[in-house]
């Protein structure tokens, strides 16, 4: 510091440096310094060892010189494989895995060495990946058969319902009628009639219904991806290269002549049209919807359209 502000034509003392500095002052020191600053009383041994592993020492100062403390630090970081090479958005991702995968044998031997230390042994002998290399790479390749636009799910559905039911009914009823008529001479007549009713009745109803639902849907894209995965950790299982291996089949599953890429891409254009015999007049006008995104009747210069006069380029 001194030699520093001396050549911009400044000097101060080590005294007025220190003070400036609140009578602080830090460095990293090589082991042969920190033995002598040992020597010196200015550290003890346990602060030695650890300038010595490649710490830095701070010592403070008061304005008589003295020290009134000093300390010492030591760090070290390093950064796991397991945590960065094989864990999304770090090392790799969709566009890196297909690069890799799609860009030949360089390619593929870029990928067999992202791959190194990603597999681990199973009690039979057998390479496996390890489950957070397969987390992170089945869903890296989902990503890359996500960008075909095909996507499908099957969903399946279950329900149960009960219902139940409870009437009660109660009549009681009775009826009493008796009459009688008598006749006379000519001219004459009497009638004597009678009646009773008498009526009682209850009823009741109690009802309740139970329903029960299952669901359970399966992701297409996430199936043949998983197989994919699969197919090609069975053939790593016992090679002697497991991540040449791998990559190699997991390649031509992929991105192969009849690989997972150009089978959805074939999918999604077979299923893009709308011909349907039962229905041939909608059919034609979902058609130009989906080409133009206009119906097929619709006037080029229509009364109700925009005016794109002042968007044309007018070159001067």
């Amino acid at each position: 510091m001194q030699g520093l502000l001396r050549a911009n034509g400044i000097t101060m003392t080590k005294k007025q440096l220190a003070m400036s500095q609140n009578g602080d002052l830090a460095m990293n020191v090589t082991p042969e310094v920190a033995g002598q600053l040992r020597r010196a009383g200015l550290i003890n041994d346990s602060q030695y060892g650890a300038i010595a592993g490649g710490g830095s020492a701070r010592f403070s100062f008061a304005d008589n010189d003295l020290l009134v403390s000093s300390s010492t630090g030591f760090t070290r970081s390093a950064r796991s494989d397991t945590s960065t090479r094989f864990e999304a958005g770090k090392q790799a991702g969709p566009d890196t895995i297909e690069h890799f995968l799609g860009g030949g044998a360089e390619g593929k031997a870029a990928m067999a060495h992202w791959l190194k230390g990603g597999f681990e042994m199973d009690r039979q002998g057998n390479w496996r990946l390890k489950p957070q290399v397969a987390d992170t790479l089945e869903r890296d390749v989902q990503a890359i058969m996500a960008q075909t636009g095909w996507s499908r799910n099957i969903t399946r559905r279950a329900e149960d319902s009960t219902t139940m039911g409870t009437d009660v009914g109660l009549s009681v009823s009775a009826s009493a009628q008796r009459g009688s008529s008598k006749g006379g001479g000519k001219g004459s007549s009497a009638s004597l009639s009678g009646g009773a009713g008498g009526s009682l009745g209850f009823a009741g109803s109690d009802r309740g219904t139970t329903s029960e639902n299952a669901d359970a849907t399966l992701d297409i894209v996430n199936y043949d991806v998983r197989g994919a995965v699969a197919s090609a950790e069975r053939a790593a299982s016992r090679s002697p290269n497991p991540e040449q291996a791998f990559t190699r089949v997991l390649s031509d599953q992929l991105l192969g002549d009849r690989g997972l890429r150009n089978r959805y891409l074939e999918n999604a254009d077979s299923a893009r049209g709308t011909a349907d015999i039962t229905g041939p007049l909608t059919s034609i006008e979902q058609s130009s919807v989906l080409g133009s995104g206009r119906f097929s009747d619709d006037l080029a210069n229509g009364p109700f359209d925009g005016d794109p006069k002042f968007k044309e380029r007018r070159d001067k």
